[in-house]
């Protein structure tokens, strides 16, 4: 569990030992907000161009919304101050030199009355082995959050 803050550096999770990994996460936000994630090696922020999109729909929404990103900062589920964000990433060759991707859904609360799922997609276009991820507001609201990480085995 890391400290609040407005960005969550993740690193050394991902090694050689395992291929691919799965990261359950469950986060607040001090406010809503949108947030961002970014890949990082030997503890630096990449700023690696990415690819991502993301499609989702809410109880209160009468049709799927989604947006798009091509820069360093993809998409990520959104944070909301008194209901918690659920996702599962999983990501897919980070410790190779090759083009990792990510496939995340999530699901979160908006209000006592809406609540939204969604599907979210990106890869990097560069060929760089990473080894950890950064989670960010990329402003001043605050993320609180518990994550697991979780490797699939080599076979």
């Amino acid at each position: 569990t890391p400290s609040t803050s407005a960005t969550i550096n993740i690193d050394n999770i991902f090694t050689s030992t395992y291929r691919s990994y799965q990261i359950v996460f469950r986060y607040t936000a001090s406010t809503a907000t949108p947030l961002y994630l970014r890949m990082r090696a030997a503890g630096a922020t990449l700023t690696d161009n990415l690819y991502s999109n993301n499609l989702y729909n809410s109880n209160g929404a009468t049709t799927p919304a989604g947006s798009a990103r091509s820069d360093s900062y993809a998409i990520f589920p959104a944070g909301y101050a008194t209901y918690p964000t659920n996702v599962i990433l999983n990501i897919y060759s980070p410790q190779a030199t090759d083009y990792t991707s990510v496939t995340m859904q999530a699901q979160w609360p908006i209000s006592a009355t809406d609540n939204a799922i969604g599907l979210w997609g990106l890869s990097n276009k560069v060929t760089t082995s990473i080894d950890g991820l950064q989670i960010t507001s990329a402003s001043s609201p605050t993320i609180t959050m518990t994550y697991y990480v979780y490797g699939f085995r080599n076979s």
